[in-house]
């Protein structure tokens, strides 16, 4: 469980980050957004590293607390989820024959289900989708952690935010709604989806299976943000050109004004950094849409009136 966490507590860092960002957004605070989002990618990288090393050190707390019999309190249930977790199949048709139920939502809205994915038990994961499990109940804010690892999230968040791309793809094929609305980050799984480029797992194959279940790529998180927006934000523009060539709408804006042409033209990304090409392979593709990046109005402060007293 501890790798899991690892990678959730780490993109719960990153939202974090960006909802801050988001919010000095909504609150008309748009001449501080280009600093914000497109700080020195040095800063941007120290940032990531720091917070590598303190949710390594979280995630570890974080696993030693986070108890079955803080989830589940009654006996049936909490041996279905042990069961499950383990791969135990024989234990757990067992215990759902004796009465337990496959949907019981214990303290926070806990289930077998995403107890399980936590554990990263695949073979007891799939069996309790195969016998109708819902990945599409989700947990309330929680009091039980303080990492937001579970705040709001689904089998489908938890599963798209998982370096491996099979619990997605089985998540969906049982059911797993790709547009499922977490009501307490404010977000569909799109948006849980698009994080820091890392080279061992850079989430593309979970963003492809989210797309062709039909996730809408237009969707906006609750500050006002597009999926092609926070990926600009993150720098991931291979994300963005694979959302717009499967009919994301660059043409959106927040209340604001903010377009994604102009987040795009203020994006500080080093020419060295592999990801610069698609960034010039996006602008080329807006191009096709009568899309001026370069023209774009920048919201980046002008250097010289910055320096004036």
């Amino acid at each position: 469980m501890k790798i899991l966490q690892h990678s959730l507590n780490l993109s719960q860092s990153y939202e974090h980050r960006i909802e801050t960002t988001q919010k000095m957004t909504k609150n008309d605070l748009t001449p501080f957004l280009p600093p914000l989002i497109n700080k020195n990618m040095n800063s941007m990288r120290i940032y990531h590293i720091w917070f590598f090393i303190l949710i390594s050190w979280t995630t570890v707390l974080s696993a030693k607390t986070m108890k079955i019999n803080n989830y589940f309190e009654t006996p049936l249930q909490r041996k279905l989820a042990e069961a499950s977790a383990k791969g135990l199949i024989e234990d757990v048709r067992k215990f759902l024959n004796e009465g337990a139920k496959v949907n019981y939502q214990g303290n926070e809205g806990m289930t077998a289900l995403i107890w399980t994915l936590l554990q990263q038990n695949k073979k007891g994961y799939q069996y309790l989708l195969e016998n109708g499990a819902d990945p599409n109940l989700q947990m309330a804010k929680s009091t039980l952690t303080s990492d937001g690892l579970t705040d709001g999230n689904s089998a489908v968040s938890l599963a798209t935010m998982h370096e491996d791309p099979w619990y997605l793809m089985i998540t969906l094929k049982h059911g797993g709604n790709p547009n499922i609305f977490n009501s307490v980050k404010g977000v569909t799984p799109i948006f849980q989806c698009i994080k820091f480029f890392e080279k061992k797992h850079p989430r593309l194959e979970q963003l492809k299976l989210l797309i062709a279940a039909g996730a809408d790529l237009n969707a906006l998180d609750k500050y006002g943000f597009t999926p092609i927006m926070q990926a600009v934000m993150f720098n991931r523009f291979d994300m963005v050109y694979l959302m717009l060539e499967s009919g994301a709408d660059p043409t959106i804006k927040m209340k604001s004004g903010v377009s994604v042409a102009t987040m795009i033209k203020d994006a500080r990304i080093a020419p060295e950094n592999e990801l610069y090409q698609w960034r010039t392979k996006v602008i080329n593709l807006l191009k096709t849409k009568e899309i001026d990046v370069e023209g774009a109005v920048s919201l980046r402060p002008n250097r010289e009136q910055s320096q004036r007293p």
